[in-house]
């Protein structure tokens, strides 16, 4: 039983018992499988929650902010059923409840088990995140129904994900859509074109759009995974500044001639790509470096003209094509280059080294330069030369599986600015990096006024202001 509190006792103010509860993580993930598998580790919690009243209070909505079915199988449905109140995200409900969730903000939702429906129904929660997955394979996702029976709810939704959905025509997933008004991010995960004719899904050509197709104004964000037949509705979101893909596209040199991305979504300001290798299984087409350079020229438009300033991508080829539009139609908006390089085994990848000269020797306005290059050859002659980013550039971070050690200290780190900066590091000071990089890098970095953040292989240096 929790114990009175002391009302003198600083430690028994409910915000500092939450605020200390906030570096308690209940949660632990396991990747080792590839994915991230949940595990629920109360223990820590529910013992500080004995120390007082006030503890109790302040950390049972800590405690039990997060519901996951599948990590709590193990708890009882009474209790489960007793805490829910606190829920405030949900995700794979196997409970049989009921659930009192009226702080609830995020819900992942079983199309077809109706417990969902009839706690929205009844609670009508607070619902900003909703995610919606249907699993019943070979068969289609009625979209209309699930809305319907969602329809209180979807105002407030700001973030919307369909997972695993198979429609026959964009029009009705465009119609539903307009009932979320407050819709910022969509999210559509291995949905797919759905041939009732074959009884089975499509993935090679593009689902058309009605005419005159409707309008999603309030979406910035579309997220596309595995979903390249939905790949046209770019032109449906004018407001759009973030596009997230991951695995294929359709290239948009195949749909109906239409004007460039940049004519209908003149705000584009990042864009993020992961495509694995493995990505051309399920006789998908691999999109190469030149229809990565095609997708960056229609996202900016003619030199001048775009927006883009930040590009993320995880690929297995980063080409000449790729680095040349990006340094020609992004050359003075590129803020942000991050780029993870795979190790590919079934094509023969183009080196990337000429393209990373590409982005820093014209990119001018580069703050992050960020390369993890898993491939086994290595060359620092990219990084020779005369930067364009030198005055802009606050954190540069280059790493790749290396085996050589090189024992230079970095000193020059420490002693290049007279700003009376404090660099620290994580990590050891003996640096695994090829030969010469280290040399040519604090050279460089003499030039570099605004570098904050500095990571070598594993090795990260902060610059810490000094405190007067």
């Amino acid at each position: 039983m929790a114990l009175l509190a002391d009302p003198t006792n600083p430690l028994e103010i409910f915000e500092v018992v939450a605020m200390i509860g906030g570096y308690f993580n209940p949660w632990k993930y396991d990747t080792s499988c590839g994915f991230e598998l949940p595990e629920f580790l109360p223990k820590d919690i529910l013992s500080c929650t004995l120390v007082s009243k006030t503890w109790r209070a302040a950390l049972l909505p800590i405690l039990w902010e997060v519901y996951d079915g599948g990590a709590m199988s193990s708890i009882s449905n009474e209790v489960v059923s007793k805490y829910s109140h606190y829920f405030k995200y949900i995700t794979n409900w196997s409970h049989p409840g009921p659930f009192y969730c009226n702080r609830l903000c995020s819900l992942e939702i079983e199309v077809n088990n109706i417990q969902y429906y009839q706690m929205i129904k009844e609670l009508q929660p607070p619902i900003t995140s909703l995610t919606l997955i249907h699993r019943s394979y070979g068969s289609m996702l009625e979209l209309s129904e699930v809305d319907a029976k969602i329809s209180m709810i979807a105002p407030a939704v700001t973030h919307l994900v369909i997972s695993q959905g198979r429609i026959t025509t964009i029009a009705h997933l465009l119609e539903v859509l307009t009932g979320y008004s407050q819709l910022c991010k969509l999210s559509l995960d291995f949905v797919h074109r759905f041939d009732e004719s074959l009884y089975s899904e499509s993935t090679m050509t593009s689902i058309p759009l009605p005419q005159p197709y409707l309008v999603l104004p309030s979406i910035t964000t579309l997220h596309l995974c595995c979903s390249e037949t939905l790949f046209k509705m770019v032109i449906c979101c004018p407001n759009l500044n973030r596009l997230e893909i991951i695995g294929p596209w359709v290239s948009w040199e195949d749909i109906d001639n239409s004007p460039p991305i940049y004519h209908y979504c003149p705000r584009v300001r990042s864009l993020s790509i992961i495509l694995h290798e493995i990505d051309t299984g399920a006789g998908r087409y691999m999109p190469n470096d030149d229809d990565l350079a095609e997708l960056i020229i229609n996202l900016t438009g003619p030199p001048g003209t775009g927006k883009l300033n930040s590009f993320e991508a995880t690929l297995a080829e980063f080409g000449s094509a790729t680095s040349q539009a990006l340094a020609i139609h992004a050359k003075d908006t590129l803020e942000n280059f991050k780029l993870i390089l795979e190790e590919a085994y079934d094509i023969i990848q183009q080196e990337p080294y000429d393209g990373f000269r590409h982005i820093l020797s014209n990119c001018h306005r580069l703050k992050k330069f960020s390369v993890q290059n898993e491939c086994e050859q290595h060359k620092t002659e990219y990084l020779d030369g005369q930067w364009a980013c030198l005055d802009s550039l606050e954190e540069l971070e280059i790493r790749g599986d290396w085996y050589r050690e090189s024992p230079q200290l970095l000193e020059d780190i420490e002693v290049s600015y007279g700003d009376g900066g404090v660099w620290i590091w994580c990590g050891e000071r003996n640096i695994y990096a090829p030969l010469g990089m280290l040399e040519i890098i604090s050279a460089n970095i003499k030039q570099m006024p605004r570098l904050c953040r500095l990571s070598i292989g594993g090795n990260r240096f902060y610059k810490v202001k000094k405190i007067e």
